[in-house]
């Protein structure tokens, strides 16, 4: 049983089993993308955790966060992980991303002791997985 047929015009066309593998080698080749992809995004939490400056990874639409550096746990008195169940507007309230082009800006925070601490801000465009990102990263001012 051979796995192509010919067409009309003479040219060859893929039969029943031609087609399944086809379709076996394009999911594949999409689950070899999908593992790729999935490693550079581990790479880069990795590569975040170890920022010695607080950094934060957002999502521009949504501006939940997808990961932070241990030393942002530390500024916000919470571990990283719990970081990432939080969005930028309610850690650093009037912080705007898309305002001011990637020109330092100044925020206040009030940390868990209380005390209001202010941050001067950096962030730049990324990708993270696929998403549009905001890189942030934050110093005392």
């Amino acid at each position: 049983m051979g796995l192509t047929i010919n067409a009309p015009n003479g040219m060859p066309v893929l039969g029943p089993l031609g087609l399944l593998n086809l379709l076996e080698t394009r999911l594949a080749e999409a689950q070899a993308a999908r593992t790729r992809a999935q490693a550079e995004a581990d790479d880069a939490v990795r590569l975040l955790a170890a920022q010695p400056l607080p950094t934060l990874l957002c999502d521009m639409e949504t501006q939940m966060l997808h990961a932070a550096s241990d030393s942002a746990g530390a500024l916000f008195g919470v571990t990283p992980a719990a970081l990432r169940k939080r969005s930028l507007s309610d850690l650093l309230p009037g912080f705007d991303p898309t305002a001011g082009g990637s020109a330092p800006t100044e925020a206040s925070m009030t940390r868990p002791d209380g005390k209001q601490v202010r941050l001067e801000l950096r962030h730049q465009s990324v990708s993270y997985a696929g998403r549009p990102c905001w890189l942030v990263v934050a110093r005392e001012a």
